[in-house]
């Protein structure tokens, strides 16, 4: 019997209901102005007002406490009226239209204050003249605009309670609030005590919707902020947040944020790091990599001991805004996390050491034979060499020995001078033809190339 009655309650709620105009508070603080077209079983269907499209929205998505007011039907929706005012239309080229109030021309623009924001419309892009239509204030004026256009009624109840519906409709709240609670007082000294109950209840809806969208507002700007990275800023906002919303009924929503911020930035931060340590590490070594007369063991020192600490205090400085309190070593650490993921987002990178893979190779034992002439210096391979070659150098030579990155393998290239031989050959035709074997002036008898990849 009880299954029954369940079903026919929901078949009851899906059933086509006359529309009927009502606000509706989303969860993320938005307030919208819809047409209600029905409560079904899990989403509600509806149409924002100026638009012919149905939208659905699931309930889980509206403020706490406002899908149960929806469901209980008109009874239950925002006292308003919709009033019309006069608007300039102006009819664009491929169908448009622009509707709102002509401010004047500036230079070949109509200068159009649309819903509080100015737009600048092309005349060439008219259609005739402008021309002036009525249309749905909502449509056209900010809430802050119609009040000026709408002053107060000094009259009695039956005026203010129009007048707070006007502003109800006009998406103007405070004045709607306050227009109900005076329609109140008013009715209850000319003895109306239906229409102060209507009154009563139309001011308390409004002042709850006023401190809900408050309280959402809130929490989204939070969060917004930590989507922007701006944890910073997130985190100067906790503690008003806190005192706002801890006994909204946002306060679970709240509670967790503030039980998964440090996390949540921390993650923020190692997404960041994947996404950019390498070009940080890029930035650090760019000046190196054009000074033509480094001393290549300094260079090198350099690269081990000083380098890796450079780039932390470049990144530290571009990660204020996310943690001010970030330090060298608190980096280094989340920095470390991203080798824990599954799903692992920095990229593989590789490097080569190029022509000059011989200065950090092993010296290999020459056999006396080979002539060895002209071998440069590492000092003067460096200043030689095209900056490319240089930058490549430095980024294999820091992926190995920082420690920022983890070296996945290395790979090997034949040397494209002496075949990978390490040595080079020549015929003297003068001395009978004698073969003349030589350390080769590329590679100095290493014979390769190496590449490292790494992560």
């Amino acid at each position: 019997m009880q299954g029954l009655l369940l079903a026919l309650c929901l078949l009851a709620s899906d059933r086509p209901q006359e529309p009927y105009q009502d606000l509706i508070l989303h969860r993320d603080g938005e307030v919208e102005l819809v047409q209600v077209l029905a409560a079904e079983e899990r989403r509600l269907r509806y149409r924002r007002f100026g638009e012919e499209n149905d939208r659905l929205l699931d309930w889980r998505k509206l403020f706490p406490g406002e899908a149960d007011r929806v469901r209980q039907g008109r009874d239950s929706a925002f006292a308003m009226d919709i009033l019309e005012v006069q608007a300039d239309r102006l009819r664009m080229k491929r169908n448009r239209e622009v509707i709102g109030r002509i401010l004047g021309l500036q230079g070949d623009n109509y200068e159009v204050h649309v819903r509080g924001k100015i737009q600048l419309q092309p005349k060439s892009l008219l259609i005739g003249e402008p021309d002036q239509v009525l249309r749905p204030a909502p449509l056209v004026l900010s809430p802050e605009r119609f009040v000026q256009e709408h002053p107060a009624p000094g009259g009695g109840a039956e005026a203010l309670w129009n007048y707070g519906r006007a502003c109800t409709g006009a998406m103007a709240w405070e004045p709607a609030e306050n227009a109900f609670r005076k329609a109140a007082s008013a009715a209850e000294a000319e003895g109306k005590a239906e229409l102060q109950r209507q009154a009563n209840s139309a001011a308390e809806r409004m002042a709850a919707l006023r401190a809900h969208h408050g309280q959402a507002s809130a929490l989204k700007r939070i969060q917004t902020q930590m989507k922007r990275n701006e944890f910073e800023q997130a985190e100067k906002a906790l503690p008003a947040a806190e005192a706002l919303l801890a006994d909204s009924p946002l306060a679970d929503d709240f509670f967790e944020l503030q039980s998964t911020f440090e996390e949540e930035r921390q993650l923020a931060i190692l997404s960041y790091l994947e996404k950019n340590w390498y070009e940080a590490v890029l930035k650090v070594l760019q000046a190196p990599s054009r000074n033509r007369k480094a001393n290549m063991d300094r260079l090198m020192l350099w690269l081990r001991e000083q380098a890796p600490g450079e780039v932390r205090v470049h990144l530290m400085r571009k990660l204020k805004d996310m943690d001010d309190q970030l330090t060298a070593e608190g980096l280094t650490e989340i920095w470390e996390r991203r080798m824990e993921r599954k799903k692992k987002k920095a990229r593989i990178r590789s490097a080569s050491y190029g022509t000059g893979t011989w200065i950090v190779s092993p010296n290999l034992a020459l056999p006396r034979t080979y002539y060895r002439d002209h071998l440069e210096t590492a000092e003067e391979w460096w200043e030689t060499a095209p900056a490319s070659t240089r930058s490549n150098f430095l980024m294999a030579y820091y992926a190995e020995h920082s420690g920022d990155f983890a070296v996945l393998s290395h790979h090997t290239s034949t040397c494209q001078t002496c075949g990978g031989t390490g040595v080079t050959t020549a015929v003297n035709i003068r001395q009978n033809s004698r073969v003349k074997k030589a350390v080769c002036p590329t590679c100095h008898y290493v014979g390769k190339e190496q590449s490292v990849r790494f992560q």
